[in-house]
């Protein structure tokens, strides 16, 4: 099937769903020079569509939100176009992978990064935003797709609601550091989040910054959890490390004196060699 106007032909590769108000489909754009996949969402309601569409032209179009193509009617029926991202989805990724910390934090900030630079509306970064629609590519580039969820409250969300998906992104990227009570930064933050202290991208971005710098510099104040079995198990690993130390130590001077001990018992046993100088009369020289 192919849904096209004045300018663009979309080719229907697979239904992905929908809500109620709304059906997504992946379609791919055939009359562009590099063709792209994309989202298509179809909108049937009418008065939804035509205020949806109202809140695009005014709000959307023409800002830096790229993730945004177009908007068109075709049959009756009411359609825009968003970018889609093919890459493995966040949770396949940590999941099948072994991401260090410092991965982890590049993910962080560079989901924050998108944030900046595409600029989006309350709504999108909300939609967008959520662990299964963050995909990440093998050069760690992040993008998200869009589920319309909630399309008919699209203009009621604010900066504190995209701090909230946010949050539930750390839970997921730093849940080893969280459970084990590591860094007083990324703790402070995610209250920070809760709390919605952040009106803006630009707020959210500065202080996971914070964050990140004590991860790459590998701050870790009172990151020891109050447990005894994890405190005797750290003890345990460092008497470990000096035992291995001593071992070696002891090693290396029971090789010395061994050496010593066999050359001065070979020195015993060399043969003694008696010069003779004079044979009855005869002295030889």
């Amino acid at each position: 099937m192919i849904i096209q106007n004045c300018d663009y032909s979309y080719q229907v590769m697979r239904h992905l769903g929908g809500t109620g108000k709304s059906k997504e489909y992946l379609c791919r754009e055939i009359k562009r020079e590099q063709q792209k996949d994309c989202l298509l969402v179809e909108i049937k309601d009418q008065v939804l569509a035509k205020n949806f569409m109202i809140f695009l032209e005014e709000k959307i179009k023409g800002k830096v939100f790229s993730d945004y193509w177009e908007c068109f009617w075709a049959d009756g029926k009411f359609y825009a176009v968003f970018s889609y991202s093919a890459q493995k989805q966040l949770p396949e990724k940590l999941g099948t992978e072994r991401c260090s910390l410092n991965e982890r934090a590049e993910i962080a900030k560079r989901i924050l990064e998108r944030l900046l630079l595409q600029n989006p509306h309350p709504y999108f970064a909300w939609n967008g935003l959520r662990q299964k629609q963050i995909t990440v590519s093998s050069s760690m580039e992040v993008q998200w797709n869009y589920h319309l969820e909630m399309i008919e409250k699209f203009d009621t969300y604010s900066i504190q609601d995209v701090a909230i998906q946010i949050y539930r992104i750390f839970q997921l990227l730093f849940e080893e550091e969280i459970n084990r009570k590591l860094y007083p930064e990324l703790k402070m933050y995610m209250q920070q989040l809760q709390q919605g202290q952040q009106d803006s991208y630009l707020k959210l971005y500065q202080d996971f910054m914070t964050v990140y710098a004590a991860f790459q510099n590998g701050k870790q104040d009172d990151q020891v959890p109050s447990t005894f079995w994890f405190r005797a198990w750290e003890w345990m690993k460092k008497l470990l490390v000096i035992c291995k130390k001593v071992l070696m130590i002891a090693i290396l001077v029971l090789a010395v004196l061994y050496v010593v001990d066999t050359f001065r018992n070979n020195q015993g046993d060399l043969v003694v060699t008696k010069i003779i100088t004079q044979i009855g009369d005869l002295m030889i020289e």
